[in-house]
């Protein structure tokens, strides 16, 4: 996710249960691209470095199905259209989405000892189609995240692969960290800690 000066059309953020099945299957898409640790779909998507990251020397797991499915809820970004355009066509075009769930979806591990995250929520799926990177859409699924939940809202970015031996692995990652970080920091998100394989984040 890119967050610059450049504005998008208007989106619509919706919850996922109010969006079609071909808008989840384009997160799908959007999300591991063509299911491969190539160079140029790890750069393009928005997991598929991740789980090829997190996958070391093993067979990497792409999810298929319900990706959209969250634990607590599900917003998806979508094209607004106009009236008009409604009555002409069912597409909406998937613009990007924010999965939220409680932090115990993840082990006590993840999150530093001196926080009480009993009653806090985690982002675990932020993703912006590489379309429409660079726009501010991710910073609308953040802010409406955040105003969709009471308590501590927290997010993950995930460290791991940057040592990786495979170099398009450790290139993409060292990157996708770099712009992250610089990114969150941007839109004023909280830096809480470094925990080795993640830093952790906090949206105000």
């Amino acid at each position: 996710m890119r967050d610059t000066d450049r504005t998008v059309e208007p989106v619509q953020i919706s919850p996922v249960e109010a969006t079609s099945y071909t808008m989840q299957e384009h997160a799908e898409r959007a999300m591991y691209g063509n299911k491969t640790c190539s160079l140029g779909n790890m750069s393009a998507s928005c997991f598929a470095a991740e789980r090829c990251a997190m996958a070391e020397d093993k067979e990497v797991y792409f999810p298929s199905g319900n990706v959209l499915a969250g634990a607590t809820f599900t917003l998806v970004a979508h094209s607004l259209r106009s009236e008009e355009e409604m009555k002409n066509t069912s597409v909406d075009h998937f613009v990007g989405c924010v999965c939220v769930g409680p932090t115990s979806i993840y082990g006590s591990s993840m999150y530093p000892s001196t926080l009480d995250v009993s009653k806090a929520h985690v982002i675990y799926n932020l993703c912006v189609s590489n379309t429409f990177q660079g726009g501010g859409v991710g910073r609308q699924l953040v802010n409406a995240a955040r105003s969709s939940v009471t308590g501590p809202l927290y997010l993950f970015v995930l460290n791991t692969g940057k040592d990786s031996p495979n170099t398009d692995i450790s290139s993409v990652m060292t990157a996708r960290v770099n712009r992250l970080e610089a990114t969150y920091a941007r839109m004023g998100l909280n830096r809480i800690a470094g925990m080795g394989s993640h830093t952790l984040f906090q949206v105000a």
